[in-house]
């Protein structure tokens, strides 16, 4: 051992030494190399990874929408046997009804909201065709709605309403 504590400085300083560094620098460059390989084989396993991760996705995607279609072609049939049987029992009841001298009446088989129901409409108040005239007092041809007053004689005697009348900036309001 040296002054410096050191066990190798004596054979640092001859020919041996340049051979110990030599191969010291060679170990320590494959080192590194050893670690860029194992930082791109790590890196190419990761990538590797998030590729099967994105196969495995593609495929329950392509299956999903297959039995996205199965459902839907499945309703559809479903859908057009209920049709089918629906048409058959019509035609049945037709017969069944001209057998016995009836008539049969259709009816609608969907239940409608409220304000669709048949009938509603026909009650609705006539749109006056005053109200789309939309000129101003002058003729010119500016977008806004006229006044006019609700009288009785505007309606029919049976289906006349009794409106209340507000007029805020040219806007008819009826309650």
């Amino acid at each position: 051992m040296d002054a410096d504590g050191d066990l190798l400085t004596p054979m640092t300083k001859g020919p041996i030494g340049s051979k110990v560094e030599q191969l010291a620098r060679k170990y320590e460059d494959k080192y590194k190399q050893m670690g860029d390989v194992a930082s791109k084989l790590t890196l190419d396993q990761a990538t590797f990874r998030d590729i099967q991760v994105l196969v495995h996705l593609l495929h329950m995607q392509e299956k999903k929408m297959e039995l996205y279609s199965a459902i839907a072609k499945w309703n559809k049939d479903r859908a057009e046997k209920i049709q089918t049987d629906l048409d058959e029992l019509v035609q049945a009841l037709n017969e069944r009804c001209k057998e016995y001298g009836l008539r049969a009446k259709p009816t609608s088989l969907m239940e409608l909201p409220f304000g669709w129901q048949p009938g509603i409409q026909e009650g609705a108040a006539d749109w006056d065709e005053r109200w789309t005239k939309f000129d101003n007092d002058d003729g010119s041809g500016r977008e806004r709605f006229g006044k006019r007053n609700l009288n009785e004689s505007d309606h029919d005697g049976a289906d006349s309403c009794n409106f209340e009348k507000f007029i805020i900036d040219d806007i008819v309001i009826l309650l």
